[in-house]
């Protein structure tokens, strides 16, 4: 990215907001050309590449204007990722509804978690949030679920599943789930806020093709 803010004078700032996702300020010299160098950087990535700081409200727009669905299985986050896909206006076309399924009877009553796997992996595992994408599917009419469980603090971590474990997951109608385990490192609600980003970011991993046309 360096080569293309020289080669069209423009000045960039990188700030990291998480291991996969890079927020770049550009803004342009006295003689620098910077729509040529944001289509130079979409070129260069072009399924990484997100043409806002919003990446909800991308998602958001790209589900509304293909006219697809997403639900959601919130534990720790208690529906916060729901809560920010409802900010915009027009969702109610790509979203029925959502699920806070914070005890474990909770997961397993409504989203079919089995027991075998709660009592063999806990609720914050991989199998888990695979679980509960599974239920939130087979309960809502969404071609997406997001799923999220994780310890966001200040208690409740042991030594092999600290605070700031979070496992996120996003899967489509097909069967397929993209998972990601998250070692968080900050008070309860910065927790809660990256797991909800992270879990959006499995979305766009999931479905690169249909989010980055």
């Amino acid at each position: 990215m360096l080569p293309l803010a020289k080669t069209y004078e423009v000045d960039i700032t990188l700030a990291q907001i998480l291991p996969n996702l890079i927020l770049v300020r550009a803004k342009s010299n006295k003689f620098g050309q910077i729509e040529s160098f944001l289509q130079g950087v979409k070129t260069l990535f072009s399924q990484k590449f997100i043409p806002q700081k919003d990446v909800i409200k991308f998602v958001a727009k790209k589900l509304m204007q293909k006219g697809l669905k997403i639900s959601f299985a919130e534990s720790c986050t208690a529906g916060l990722a729901a809560a920010k896909f409802a900010r915009y206006g027009g969702v109610s076309a790509s979203f029925d509804g959502s699920l806070v399924t914070y005890a474990n009877h909770i997961k397993h009553e409504w989203l079919g978690v089995e027991d075998e796997i709660l009592d063999t992996y806990g609720a914050v595992s991989e199998p888990c949030v695979k679980a509960m994408v599974k239920g939130t599917l087979s309960t809502t009419n969404a071609d997406f679920a997001l799923a999220i469980s994780g310890i966001a603090g200040p208690g409740g971590g042991t030594a092999s599943k600290p605070v700031g474990t979070v496992y996120v997951a996003a899967g489509d109608r097909n069967g397929n789930i993209e998972v990601e385990r998250l070692l968080l490192k900050g008070e309860r609600n910065y927790v809660r806020e990256q797991s909800v980003l992270s879990a959006y970011l499995c979305l766009l991993r999931l479905k690169s093709e249909i989010f980055f046309a």
